[in-house]
């Protein structure tokens, strides 16, 4: 490898890992989104504001991911309704039944119920109609008698505020009937039930004897039921029992239990003393309060997501400007180095240029003070070896072999483009040794001052005939005429 390939491989691997701390997996933004959802969702707040839920259902529908893909289909539908969007909201639930099952979470009964609930949302234009087509469809999917107690119940709720109050009671009815008096929605059942008229009036005061106490709904409830058969006295029994009650926690009950139970107080103090009074301030509607409710936390809920879109930009900023220090010392690093090598190469360069130099010189003063036993072809050799040293260190060697390997395997040569690059290499490596060769041996082609360098590589003659673009019979056939052309010194330390 060659040294700038050492420095430029370093280099490349910090930008790609660069690149990629920079960008971003989609599954895991998707899961991040899906995360962030529900957590906000189990706090109590929006999400509004977030986006992407489209492509992050293609990607978990694409993955096959189901269990993701419906909490991603519920978590649309919740951010479709607090939008008042009712029927892209009722698309994202239609569309999650096509993967809802018996067993998945949410179930395909569970779907339903939402589904028909959406158009019953106080928050919502209302489809009655629409509520009770998709509450039978609950019923009809519901493998236990929970959800089938849910889906009577809610069907006949139903017909109720369509005034169908026959239908109703039918279907509240069967509801109780098979719903325990400890499940948590009994309390409502029975409720519904006997506030809804003309339900039966000892059926009625079953079912709400049956609501475990204390419960303010049901002690307002049977007040009224005492009141409407004149049984004041009884009536103003449950009324003070409530108003104990609601004092003990009057934060725990909706504005509308609050409004019942005022309207149960003004009723019992006209029945018993003929008189009305006015109500106490203004009185409001629940519905209108999770409007309100609902503006608040959407506002902050934009305070904070612009609170955090600066968080970001500053980190963003941060992050890009971490990035291009790191990257502008990398580079500063890259080009120490390089310089260094560089450097170091160059010396090694003018080392062996000095060295051929005094050589050069110290032949000369050999030659003319004619020392004794002294061999003056040591420093043609010496020098052929100085010459050698500095072609090894080009890294060409692998050039040669790869068209030794060429030559051996389908007599084919080096391309051009790669002869030429070798031959420069061999010239300028070789100058010192190449005039040598000529005042040795008089008049030499290219090609035979190749054949003589490469030869003093001790290369073999199929990679000379790659490296010269000619046959190795043709290299034997100029070696035999270069051996009779050199003395037996340079033959010899060429060709043996």
């Amino acid at each position: 490898m060659t040294p700038i390939a050492h420095i430029l491989l370093p280099v490349i691997a910090l930008s790609i890992a660069f690149t990629s701390c920079n960008s971003r997996n989609d599954d895991s933004e998707y899961d991040k989104l899906r995360q962030h959802c529900i957590s906000r969702l189990q706090q109590g707040k929006t999400y509004l504001l977030e986006g992407n839920f489209d492509e992050a259902i293609s990607r978990y529908a694409a993955k096959g991911d189901t269990a993701s893909l419906l909490e991603m289909y519920q978590l649309a539908y919740i951010r479709m309704r607090w939008k008042n969007e009712q029927d892209s909201a009722a698309i994202y639930l239609t569309d999650a039944l096509n993967y809802a099952t018996a067993r998945t979470s949410p179930t395909t009964t569970e779907i339903y119920i939402n589904l028909a609930n959406l158009y019953a949302e106080p928050l919502l234009p209302k489809d009655y109609r629409k509520a009770i087509y998709y509450s039978h469809k609950a019923l009809a999917s519901a493998n236990d008698s929970t959800y089938m107690g849910r889906a009577l119940h809610d069907i006949g709720l139903f017909h109720a505020f369509l005034n169908e109050n026959d239908s109703a009671n039918y279907y509240f009815e069967k509801a109780l009937a098979i719903t325990s008096p400890d499940y948590p929605d009994f309390s409502t059942f029975a409720l519904n039930y006997a506030g809804n008229n003309p339900a039966d009036y000892s059926s009625a005061l079953y079912y709400l004897n049956q609501i475990k106490d204390p419960h303010l709904g049901k002690l307002i409830t049977l007040g009224f039921h005492y009141l409407n058969t004149g049984q004041s006295d009884k009536a103003k029994e449950y009324l003070i029992q409530a108003n104990e009650l609601y004092a003990g926690n009057p934060e725990y009950y909706s504005i509308n239990t609050y409004n019942n139970l005022l309207l149960l107080s003004e009723c019992v103090n006209y029945a018993i003393n003929g008189k009305v009074s006015p109500a106490e301030g203004s009185l409001r509607n629940d519905s209108i309060n999770q409007r309100l409710a609902l503006v608040q936390r959407l506002e902050a809920e934009k305070t904070e997501y612009n609170a955090n879109l600066r968080i970001e930009l500053i980190e963003s900023q941060s992050t890009r400007q971490k990035i291009i220090i790191s990257g502008l010392i990398a580079l500063i690093i890259a080009s120490i180095a390089f310089g260094m090598i560089f450097w170091a190469n160059k010396r090694r360069y003018i080392k062996l240029q000095e060295e051929l130099d005094s050589m050069r010189v110290k032949q000369i003063l050999a030659e003319s003070e004619d020392i004794a036993q002294h061999d003056p072809f040591d420093y043609i050799r010496q020098r052929a070896n100085l010459c050698i040293d500095r072609f090894r260190k080009t890294g060409l060697s692998n050039m040669i072999q790869k068209g030794e390997i060429a030559y051996t395997t389908d007599n084919s040569y080096l391309p051009l483009k790669e002869r030429d690059t070798l031959r420069q290499a061999l010239l300028e490596c070789f100058a010192d040794f190449i005039i040598d060769l000529k005042i040795d041996a008089g008049k030499l082609s290219m090609d035979d001052i190749i054949t003589c360098v490469l030869s003093l590589l001790h290369m073999p003659n199929a990679a000379i005939a790659a490296c010269t673009g000619t046959s190795d019979g043709a290299i034997r056939t100029r070696k035999t005429r270069l051996k009779s052309k050199l003395s037996p010194e340079m033959s010899n330390l060429l060709f043996n």
